[in-house]
């Protein structure tokens, strides 16, 4: 999951910082957000033998939610000052560079196979960007 969308290391800023998060109240809030997408994912993996794309949308939106409370706080504490803008870069940087990868591996044989799992998506967008 890290390695495809960077951005959830900003959870590891929730566990880092986690004073400030508690005062502002959103500690327990990001935990509980993510043990319930963890608890998603082992059941996912046990039911189903295995996690396909399609079945990611269950438990990637808690951590996604939980990984941009730390990416907010993130730009709070760096607004006003001279790395705003290296903050506001990296970030734009870091989920152009998930949303690459993500787009890509639709289109793997080996990962997420878009042909086996949505056949129609896979032939639409194949013709689509077949013109050359």
């Amino acid at each position: 999951m890290i390695p495809v969308n960077t951005f959830l290391l900003a959870f590891f800023v929730i566990i880092e910082k986690h004073k400030e998060f508690q005062k502002k109240g959103l500690y327990s809030f990001c935990m509980c957000l993510s043990l319930i997408g963890l608890l998603l994912m082992l059941l996912d993996v046990v039911l189903t033998n295995s996690v396909i794309y399609r079945y990611q949308a269950d438990f990637m939106f808690a951590l996604f939610i939980a990984a941009w409370a730390g990416i907010l706080w993130m730009q709070e504490q760096y607004s006003g000052k001279d790395s705003h803008r290296v903050f506001q870069k990296i970030l734009l940087t870091v989920v152009f560079l998930s949303v690459a990868v993500n787009a890509l591996f639709w289109f793997t044989p080996f990962k997420f196979p878009m042909i086996k799992g949505n056949t129609q998506l896979y032939y639409d967008l194949y013709y689509g960007f077949n013109f050359w």
